[in-house]
């Protein structure tokens, strides 16, 4: 019996009841419901694969259009600014060139200006001397009598005929005036724009074989020495000053009775 229940177990366990059969069939239901949502997961990601590859290559063909714009507009912007580049170099240089004979025209106009500047200062030297030589003059000018040249302090007047030195010195004094002494080399240098050859107050008088020359006023003779001419001859004890051909003065020794114009000279009051 025991043996005979062992051979039949076996053939029991092997066959399907109502209840085997009813799970067999909810397994087969899963497998296909799990088949079908693989199949629609599936679907959904090869739609979004495509929509996706879609986006990718709109994306590219746009990046190559941006790109190959960009590099159009790089290159045109970049020879706009190389032109701009140049033009600035031009600008720079002929404003360089422009400072450069700014600086020459400054530099000459204050050397220009330097000179003014002196000639102003000799000019305005020049004018301090006329005013006040003026200012010398014009009191002389109203002092002098007419006819008579004013000088320094004194009025000359030149005369008008020939005579000796004798008739000269009478001339001089009945004028209230005595001819002229000459004390230095601008009265002298003045006395040649009145005449070149006139009688001078200067006269000698001789003691034990020696002339003394003395002016009219009785003053030596402390101006230096002009006597170069005949100044010891024992005749001569007149003198006129002579202009020379070279333009300086000369005081000549002459006979008192020689024929020349004299100048007549007095102090303002």
């Amino acid at each position: 019996m025991d043996m005979g229940h062992y051979v039949n177990a076996p053939v029991d366990e092997g066959r399907n009841g109502p209840e085997d059969r009813g799970h067999s069939d909810s397994g087969q239901s899963k497998v296909v419901w799990l088949v079908g949502l693989s199949f629609g997961l599936l679907c959904i990601v090869q739609s979004a694969l495509n929509v996706s590859l879609r986006l990718h290559g709109i994306w590219s063909c746009n990046q190559s259009d941006y790109s190959d714009n960009f590099t159009l507009m790089s290159a045109a912007h970049i020879s706009a600014l190389l032109l701009e580049e140049d033009r600035l170099t031009t600008e720079n240089m002929e404003l360089r060139a422009n400072n450069s004979r700014l600086l020459t025209n400054n530099e000459t106009l204050h050397e220009q200006l330097s000179k003014q500047r002196d000639q102003i200062m000799e000019l305005q030297t020049e004018k301090e001397m006329l005013m006040k030589r003026l200012s010398e003059i014009e009191p002389q000018i109203q002092n002098c009598p007419v006819e008579w040249r004013p000088y320094m302090s004194s009025c000359y007047q030149l005369s008008n005929e020939q005579m000796s030195w004798r008739h000269a010195n009478d001339d001089c004094v009945a004028k209230g005036a005595h001819l002229v002494i000459l004390n230095d080399e601008r009265e002298e240098g003045f006395i040649h724009t009145l005449g070149s050859e006139v009688w001078i107050g200067l006269k000698s008088t001789q003691k034990r074989q020696r002339k003394t020359w003395t002016w009219v006023d009785g003053s030596q003779l402390t101006y230096p020495n002009r006597m170069r001419r005949q100044a010891d001859h024992p005749g001569f004890y007149c003198a006129y000053c002579e202009q020379t051909w070279f333009g300086s003065a000369m005081w000549v020794a002459a006979a008192c009775e020689d024929q020349h114009n004299w100048v007549c000279e007095k102090e303002m009051k």
